[in-house]
């Protein structure tokens, strides 16, 4: 018998999406019912993320997260779409919540 952990979300599970700038690691979130746009430079160091406005970097992350956006908006689609996570990247899942190594593990002594 072969044993199997996935993880893997719906698109109504993203509640946000995440920006981190390069330079200076600053991190911004943006609520997924909130996002109209993308920031074009970090709110910390203004270190510019894209080239130019409307250039290939900047259009495809636009149209990516507008469509992410928009996908919950159409209540029918042909299929239901997953989003199954690198198993490498989540260690540990323990009931739908991640532990720390160290960490005291319900119903421990």
């Amino acid at each position: 018998m072969t044993a199997e952990h996935r993880l893997v979300i719906e698109v109504s599970d993203i509640a946000g999406f995440e920006f981190e700038c390069p330079r200076c690691e600053t991190r911004m979130f943006v609520p997924i019912a909130k996002y109209d746009g993308l920031s074009l430079a970090c709110a910390n160091c203004r270190e510019r993320w894209f080239g130019t406005i409307g250039g290939p970097d900047h259009v495809f992350m636009h149209e990516l997260l507008d469509r992410i956006k928009d996908y919950e908006k159409h209540p029918q689609h042909a299929v239901k779409l997953r989003l199954q996570l690198n198993a490498d990247l989540v260690k540990d899942v323990n009931c739908g919540r991640e532990e720390k190594k160290g960490s005291i593990k319900s119903g421990s002594n």
